[in-house]
Order: C-alpha cells, then structure tokens, then sequence
C-alpha cells in the first residue's frame, strides 16, 4: 500500500478520539492551599473536557491522601463505563 491509496477518515479540522487513554497526574499542584481572599477551596475539579481518552488524577478533597480521578465521557458511553468499573474497598479487616 503506498500513501496515495490512504483514503482519510477523519475531519482534520476537528479532533480525533482515540481509543488510547492520556493520565494526567495533578496529584502535585497545591490546589488545596491556593487562597484568594476567602479561604482555602472546599473541592477542585477540572473544568469542562469535550475530549474522551483523557483521565485527570487530583489530590481528594477529603485531605487523607487519596486520590480523585476525572474522566471525560460522553453520555452515549457512561452505561458501558459504569460497567467496566468497579470500587476497591481498602478498609482493614
């Protein structure tokens, strides 16, 4: 196959998803200690993502150490998500 046999399948003037998955780990910006004049923030998330594929790790709001993680998805997709995931209970026994 030589590239002029390519045939484009996507709009190059609008974004591609990707069936691959980009973690960013914020885990390390000290949003809880930013102060604009009203105190410290009660919870930080990132704003508004139309871009699946991506996941956001941020410091919990709850401050023991763990871990939120924000995934941008469509609706159309939330259904199947919520089947593939699962919570880890990591209480001591």
């Amino acid at each position: 196959m030589t590239r002029q046999d390519l045939i484009p399948s996507a709009d190059m003037k609008k974004d591609s998803l990707s069936p691959n998955l980009e973690v960013d780990s914020w885990l390390r910006f000290p949003f809880y200690d930013l102060d604009f004049g009203t105190g410290c923030p009660f919870v930080f998330m990132p704003s508004y993502y139309p871009i699946e594929g991506m996941m956001f790790l941020v410091p919990s709001f709850i401050g023991d150490g763990s871990i939120d993680a924000f995934i941008p998805l469509y609706e159309h997709n939330l259904t199947n998500f919520k089947k593939i995931c699962y919570s880890l209970d990591l209480k001591e026994k």
